[in-house]
Protein backbone atom coordinates (compact mmCIF):
# COMPACT_ATOMS: atom_id res chain seq x y z
CA UNK A 1 0.00 0.00 0.00
CA UNK A 2 2.88 2.35 0.83
CA UNK A 3 4.52 1.56 -2.50
CA UNK A 4 1.29 2.33 -4.34
CA UNK A 5 0.91 5.64 -2.49
CA UNK A 6 4.50 6.60 -3.29
CA UNK A 7 3.99 5.69 -6.95
CA UNK A 8 0.85 7.81 -7.02
CA UNK A 9 2.75 10.70 -5.43
CA UNK A 10 5.34 10.43 -8.20
CA UNK A 11 2.65 10.57 -10.87
CA UNK A 12 1.10 13.54 -9.11
CA UNK A 13 4.46 15.34 -8.89
CA UNK A 14 5.11 14.89 -12.61
CA UNK A 15 1.61 16.16 -13.37
CA UNK A 16 2.27 19.21 -11.19
CA UNK A 17 5.48 19.80 -13.14
CA UNK A 18 3.54 20.07 -16.40
CA UNK A 19 1.07 22.44 -14.70
CA UNK A 20 3.89 24.56 -13.29
CA UNK A 21 5.50 24.80 -16.73
CA UNK A 22 2.16 25.72 -18.30
CA UNK A 23 1.75 28.58 -15.82
CA UNK A 24 5.39 29.67 -16.19
CA UNK A 25 6.11 29.09 -19.87
CA UNK A 26 9.42 30.97 -19.80
CA UNK A 27 10.92 28.04 -17.91
CA UNK A 28 11.18 26.13 -21.18
CA UNK A 29 13.70 28.68 -22.46
CA UNK A 30 16.48 27.49 -20.12
CA UNK A 31 16.91 24.09 -21.75
CA UNK A 32 14.85 24.75 -24.88
CA UNK A 33 17.24 27.30 -26.37
CA UNK A 34 20.47 25.22 -26.12
CA UNK A 35 18.71 21.98 -27.13
CA UNK A 36 17.13 23.65 -30.16
CA UNK A 37 20.47 25.22 -31.12
CA UNK A 38 22.19 21.82 -30.79
CA UNK A 39 19.55 20.19 -32.98
CA UNK A 40 20.18 22.80 -35.68
CA UNK A 41 23.93 22.13 -35.42
CA UNK A 42 23.30 18.38 -35.71
CA UNK A 43 21.22 18.95 -38.83
CA UNK A 44 23.98 21.04 -40.44
CA UNK A 45 26.62 18.44 -39.57
CA UNK A 46 24.44 15.65 -40.90
CA UNK A 47 23.81 17.39 -44.22
CA UNK A 48 27.50 18.21 -44.65
CA UNK A 49 28.96 14.85 -43.67
CA UNK A 50 26.53 12.05 -42.90
CA UNK A 51 23.70 12.13 -45.40
CA UNK A 52 24.07 10.20 -48.65
CA UNK A 53 24.06 12.43 -51.71
CA UNK A 54 20.74 10.96 -52.83
CA UNK A 55 19.02 11.89 -49.56
CA UNK A 56 19.92 15.33 -48.24
CA UNK A 57 17.26 16.51 -45.82
CA UNK A 58 17.23 18.78 -42.77
CA UNK A 59 14.43 16.79 -41.20
CA UNK A 60 16.08 13.59 -39.98
CA UNK A 61 16.16 13.61 -36.18
CA UNK A 62 18.71 10.76 -36.03
CA UNK A 63 21.28 13.13 -37.55
CA UNK A 64 23.61 13.39 -34.57
CA UNK A 65 23.47 9.64 -33.91
CA UNK A 66 24.42 8.84 -37.51
CA UNK A 67 27.27 11.34 -37.46
CA UNK A 68 28.61 10.08 -34.11
CA UNK A 69 28.64 6.48 -35.33
CA UNK A 70 30.46 7.46 -38.52
CA UNK A 71 33.00 9.41 -36.50
CA UNK A 72 33.52 6.53 -34.06
CA UNK A 73 34.03 4.10 -36.94
CA UNK A 74 36.66 6.35 -38.52
CA UNK A 75 39.08 5.98 -35.57
CA UNK A 76 40.12 9.57 -36.21
CA UNK A 77 41.64 10.92 -32.98
CA UNK A 78 41.32 14.50 -34.17
CA UNK A 79 37.64 13.79 -34.68
CA UNK A 80 37.39 12.27 -31.22
CA UNK A 81 38.97 15.33 -29.61
CA UNK A 82 36.73 17.70 -31.58
CA UNK A 83 33.66 15.64 -30.71
CA UNK A 84 34.66 15.54 -27.05
CA UNK A 85 35.10 19.30 -26.92
CA UNK A 86 31.74 19.94 -28.59
CA UNK A 87 29.93 17.62 -26.20
CA UNK A 88 31.68 18.94 -23.08
CA UNK A 89 30.76 22.50 -24.10
CA UNK A 90 27.17 21.42 -24.74
CA UNK A 91 27.04 19.59 -21.40
CA UNK A 92 28.43 22.70 -19.70
CA UNK A 93 25.71 24.86 -21.26
CA UNK A 94 23.05 22.33 -20.26
CA UNK A 95 24.44 22.15 -16.73
CA UNK A 96 24.27 25.93 -16.28
CA UNK A 97 20.80 25.95 -17.86
CA UNK A 98 19.69 23.14 -15.52
CA UNK A 99 21.03 25.05 -12.51
CA UNK A 100 19.10 28.13 -13.63
CA UNK A 101 15.92 26.15 -14.29
CA UNK A 102 16.19 24.43 -10.90
CA UNK A 103 16.79 27.75 -9.15
CA UNK A 104 13.88 29.43 -10.92
CA UNK A 105 11.58 26.51 -10.08
CA UNK A 106 12.69 26.68 -6.45
CA UNK A 107 12.00 30.42 -6.36
CA UNK A 108 8.52 29.86 -7.82
CA UNK A 109 7.75 27.26 -5.13
CA UNK A 110 8.99 29.70 -2.48
CA UNK A 111 6.96 32.48 -4.15
CA UNK A 112 10.03 34.62 -4.78
CA UNK A 113 9.79 36.67 -7.97
CA UNK A 114 12.77 36.24 -10.28
CA UNK A 115 13.09 36.93 -14.00
CA UNK A 116 14.73 34.77 -16.67
CA UNK A 117 17.81 36.97 -17.14
CA UNK A 118 18.32 37.54 -13.42
CA UNK A 119 18.15 33.83 -12.65
CA UNK A 120 20.50 32.95 -15.52
CA UNK A 121 23.00 35.59 -14.37
CA UNK A 122 22.95 34.25 -10.81
CA UNK A 123 23.51 30.72 -12.11
CA UNK A 124 26.72 31.81 -13.83
CA UNK A 125 28.23 32.17 -10.34
CA UNK A 126 28.34 28.36 -10.29
CA UNK A 127 30.35 28.29 -13.52
CA UNK A 128 33.38 26.50 -12.03
CA UNK A 129 31.39 23.69 -10.46
CA UNK A 130 29.33 23.45 -13.68
CA UNK A 131 32.52 22.87 -15.70
CA UNK A 132 33.64 20.17 -13.28
CA UNK A 133 30.27 18.42 -13.32
CA UNK A 134 30.04 18.62 -17.13
CA UNK A 135 33.43 16.87 -17.43
CA UNK A 136 32.46 14.24 -14.84
CA UNK A 137 29.17 13.66 -16.66
CA UNK A 138 30.92 13.33 -20.02
CA UNK A 139 33.29 10.56 -18.89
CA UNK A 140 30.70 7.77 -18.31
CA UNK A 141 28.71 8.91 -21.35
CA UNK A 142 31.76 8.65 -23.62
CA UNK A 143 32.82 5.28 -22.16
CA UNK A 144 29.34 3.90 -22.69
CA UNK A 145 29.21 5.28 -26.24
CA UNK A 146 32.62 3.90 -27.21
CA UNK A 147 31.85 0.50 -25.72
CA UNK A 148 28.54 0.31 -27.57
CA UNK A 149 29.97 1.25 -30.97
CA UNK A 150 33.54 -0.13 -30.84
CA UNK A 151 33.01 -3.38 -28.93
CA UNK A 152 29.97 -4.87 -30.68
CA UNK A 153 31.02 -8.47 -29.96
CA UNK A 154 32.14 -8.03 -26.34
CA UNK A 155 28.68 -8.62 -24.89
CA UNK A 156 29.79 -9.15 -21.29
CA UNK A 157 32.00 -6.05 -21.28
CA UNK A 158 29.25 -3.95 -22.82
CA UNK A 159 26.70 -5.29 -20.34
CA UNK A 160 29.01 -4.47 -17.44
CA UNK A 161 29.66 -0.95 -18.73
CA UNK A 162 25.95 -0.32 -19.35
CA UNK A 163 25.12 -1.57 -15.84
CA UNK A 164 27.71 0.74 -14.30
CA UNK A 165 26.48 3.63 -16.46
CA UNK A 166 22.84 3.12 -15.43
CA UNK A 167 23.83 2.80 -11.77
CA UNK A 168 25.92 5.98 -11.90
CA UNK A 169 23.10 7.82 -13.68
CA UNK A 170 20.61 6.75 -10.99
CA UNK A 171 22.91 7.77 -8.14
CA UNK A 172 23.57 11.23 -9.60
CA UNK A 173 20.00 12.11 -10.65
CA UNK A 174 19.63 14.88 -8.05
CA UNK A 175 23.16 16.33 -8.17
CA UNK A 176 22.06 19.55 -9.92
CA UNK A 177 19.33 20.06 -7.31
CA UNK A 178 21.82 19.54 -4.46
CA UNK A 179 24.29 21.98 -6.04
CA UNK A 180 21.62 24.61 -6.65
CA UNK A 181 19.31 24.37 -3.66
CA UNK A 182 21.74 23.23 -0.94
CA UNK A 183 24.78 24.99 -2.44
CA UNK A 184 26.94 21.87 -2.06
CA UNK A 185 30.17 20.93 -3.83
CA UNK A 186 30.46 17.88 -6.11
CA UNK A 187 31.16 15.06 -3.62
CA UNK A 188 28.54 16.16 -1.04
CA UNK A 189 26.07 16.67 -3.92
CA UNK A 190 26.59 13.09 -5.12
CA UNK A 191 26.04 11.83 -1.56
CA UNK A 192 22.92 13.98 -1.22
CA UNK A 193 21.66 12.73 -4.60
CA UNK A 194 22.17 9.12 -3.51
CA UNK A 195 20.30 9.80 -0.25
CA UNK A 196 17.43 11.44 -2.13
CA UNK A 197 17.16 8.64 -4.70
CA UNK A 198 17.22 6.00 -1.95
CA UNK A 199 14.23 7.63 -0.24
CA UNK A 200 12.35 8.77 -3.35
CA UNK A 201 12.97 5.96 -5.85
CA UNK A 202 9.32 4.87 -6.07
CA UNK A 203 8.13 8.46 -6.51
CA UNK A 204 10.86 8.96 -9.10
CA UNK A 205 9.76 5.89 -11.06
CA UNK A 206 6.15 7.07 -10.93
CA UNK A 207 7.17 10.50 -12.22
CA UNK A 208 9.23 8.97 -15.03
CA UNK A 209 6.25 6.80 -15.97
CA UNK A 210 4.00 9.85 -16.29
CA UNK A 211 6.55 11.91 -18.24
CA UNK A 212 7.21 8.96 -20.55
CA UNK A 213 3.49 8.52 -21.16
CA UNK A 214 3.07 12.17 -22.12
CA UNK A 215 6.13 11.96 -24.37
CA UNK A 216 4.72 8.86 -26.07
CA UNK A 217 1.41 10.61 -26.71
CA UNK A 218 3.23 13.55 -28.30
CA UNK A 219 5.37 11.15 -30.35
CA UNK A 220 2.40 9.04 -31.44
CA UNK A 221 1.68 10.95 -34.70
CA UNK A 222 5.30 10.42 -35.79
CA UNK A 223 5.07 6.70 -35.05
CA UNK A 224 1.84 6.50 -37.05
CA UNK A 225 3.44 8.30 -40.01
CA UNK A 226 6.36 5.89 -39.91
CA UNK A 227 4.10 2.84 -39.68
CA UNK A 228 2.11 3.82 -42.78
CA UNK A 229 5.31 4.29 -44.81
CA UNK A 230 5.00 8.00 -45.55
CA UNK A 231 7.65 9.01 -43.01
CA UNK A 232 10.03 10.23 -45.71
CA UNK A 233 7.49 12.39 -47.55
CA UNK A 234 8.69 15.97 -47.11
CA UNK A 235 5.51 17.26 -45.45
CA UNK A 236 5.50 14.34 -43.05
CA UNK A 237 9.18 14.95 -42.31
CA UNK A 238 8.57 18.59 -41.44
CA UNK A 239 5.66 17.65 -39.19
CA UNK A 240 7.71 14.92 -37.54
CA UNK A 241 10.68 17.23 -37.01
CA UNK A 242 8.49 19.87 -35.36
CA UNK A 243 7.08 17.27 -32.98
CA UNK A 244 10.55 15.92 -32.18
CA UNK A 245 11.83 19.45 -31.51
CA UNK A 246 8.93 20.19 -29.17
CA UNK A 247 9.49 16.88 -27.42
CA UNK A 248 13.25 17.37 -27.06
CA UNK A 249 12.70 20.76 -25.41
CA UNK A 250 9.62 19.90 -23.34
CA UNK A 251 10.59 16.58 -21.75
CA UNK A 252 14.03 17.63 -20.34
CA UNK A 253 12.43 20.78 -18.92
CA UNK A 254 9.61 18.88 -17.20
CA UNK A 255 12.11 16.24 -16.06
CA UNK A 256 14.28 18.88 -14.36
CA UNK A 257 11.25 20.56 -12.76
CA UNK A 258 10.04 17.16 -11.52
CA UNK A 259 13.43 16.35 -10.01
CA UNK A 260 13.38 19.69 -8.22
CA UNK A 261 9.93 19.03 -6.76
CA UNK A 262 10.94 15.51 -5.69
CA UNK A 263 14.11 16.86 -4.09
CA UNK A 264 12.11 19.43 -2.13
CA UNK A 265 9.60 16.76 -1.09
CA UNK A 266 12.45 14.62 0.23
CA UNK A 267 13.81 17.63 2.15
CA UNK A 268 10.42 18.05 3.81
CA UNK A 269 10.27 14.38 4.76
CA UNK A 270 13.76 14.38 6.24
Amino acid sequence: MVIFDNLKNGLYTASNSFNLLWKNKKLILYLGIPIFAKSILDIIIYNLHAAPSSFKTPFLHQASITFLIKLAESYNWIGYVALAMINVIFLLILTIASVALTDHTYKIIKKVKKGFRETLTESMHKFKIAILWAIITFIPISINFLATNMLPDAVIVRLLIVTLFVTWSAITVFVIQAITIKNLSIIPSIKKSFFTMKHMIIEFLGAILWIGLVGLIILLPTLILESIKIYYVQTALIFSYILMTILSCLIPTVYTITKTLLFLNCEKKS
